[in-house]
C-alpha cells in the first residue's frame, strides 16, 4: 500500500487516479476546491475497495490552506510515497490584456501550490530513499496559442520544476516526471466551440478520456517506473506531431 497525495483529486482526470489508485489498495490523501459532491462520492465508492481515500476542500491559491493540508498529511502519515499535481485553473487573456492579480492566482494553483507540496514531503521521501512526484502539465507548455500565455507559462515552468527535483532527488531513490496530455474530454474543455475542427487535427481522431491520463499517472507512480525520472511525456495521440 502507497500513501499518495492529490491535488485536483475531483476533477476529470484526477478522479480517475483516485479511483485506480483507490482499487490498487493506496490510501488517497486528496485536494478539492469546489467539487464537494464529488469528492464525497469518490470516498462513498472507496468504501468498497481495497484502498482509503480522504478528502480535504483546501483553496490552492492560498498558501497557508496548501500547506496546512500538507503538515495534516505528514502529521497522520509516517511517509508519503507519490504525489500528483492534477490541479489546474484557466485565464483566457492577450499579454496587453493581464490582470496580474487573476495572473498570481492561477500560477499560484498550477505551479507554486506543487512547489509548495514538494518542499514539505521531499524531505521525508528522501529520508525514506523513495518517492514517486507527476505532475500533469500539458500540450500547452510546448504549443502556444492567441490568449494562452499564463497558463502556458505556468504548465512550462511546472515541467522545469520537475525537472530539477529529477536532478536534485534523484540520489536518494525519489523520482519525478510531467504528462502532457493534448485535448482531454472533462468539464475544462467542453466549454469551448469549435472543438469538433480541433479534433480533427488529432491523428487519431479523438479527445483522450480522463481514463486513459490516469493509467498512465499510475503507472507512473509505480514502484516499476522509477527509471521514469526528468522528462514529460506526451499524451496527445500524436497532436504535438501533427501541428
Amino acid at each position: 500500500m502507497s500513501i499518495v497525495i492529490i491535488t485536483g483529486g475531483a476533477g476529470g482526470v484526477g478522479q480517475e487516479v483516485v479511483r485506480l489508485l483507490s482499487e490498487r489498495g493506496d490510501r488517497v490523501w486528496l485536494t478539492y476546491n469546489r467539487s464537494e459532491e464529488r469528492a464525497r462520492d469518490l470516498i462513498a465508492k472507496a468504501s468498497g475497495s481495497p484502498g482509503l481515500v480522504n478528502a480535504r476542500q483546501v483553496n490552492l491559491e492560498a498558501a497557508v490552506e496548501t500547506e496546512r493540508f500538507v503538515k495534516e498529511v505528514l502529521s497522520e502519515e509516517t511517509r508519503v510515497d507519490g504525489f500528483v499535481h492534477c490541479a489546474t485553473s484557466v485565464y483566457d487573456a492577450p499579454i496587453t490584456g493581464l490582470d496580474f492579480e487573476r495572473t498570481a492566482a492561477v500560477t499560484e494553483v498550477m505551479l507554486w501550490s506543487f512547489a509548495r507540496i514538494a518542499k514539505l514531503i521531499l524531505p521525508r521521501m528522501r529520508r525514506q530513499r523513495y518517492g514517486r512526484l507527476v505532475a500533469v502539465s500539458s500540450l500547452a507548455a510546448h504549443r502556444s496559442s492567441v490568449g494562452n500565455g499564463v497558463y502556458s507559462a505556468a504548465k512550462a515552468a511546472l515541467e522545469s520544476l520537475v525537472r530539477t527535483i529529477a536532478v536534485e532527488c534523484g540520489p536518494k531513490g525519489v523520482a519525478a516526471c510531467a504528462i502532457a496530455p493534448g485535448l482531454v474530454n472533462t468539464d475544462l474543455i467542453a466549454k469551448y466551440t469549435r472543438m469538433e475542427s480541433i479534433v480533427g487535427r488529432v491523428p487519431l481522431r479523438r479527445m483522450a478520456e480522463p481514463a486513459e491520463i490516469a493509467r498512465f499517472v499510475a503507472l507512473a507512480l509505480a514502484e516499476e517506473s522509477g527509471y521514469l525520472n526528468g522528462t514529460t511525456v506526451s499524451l496527445d495521440g500524436g497532436l504535438s506531431t501533427a501541428l
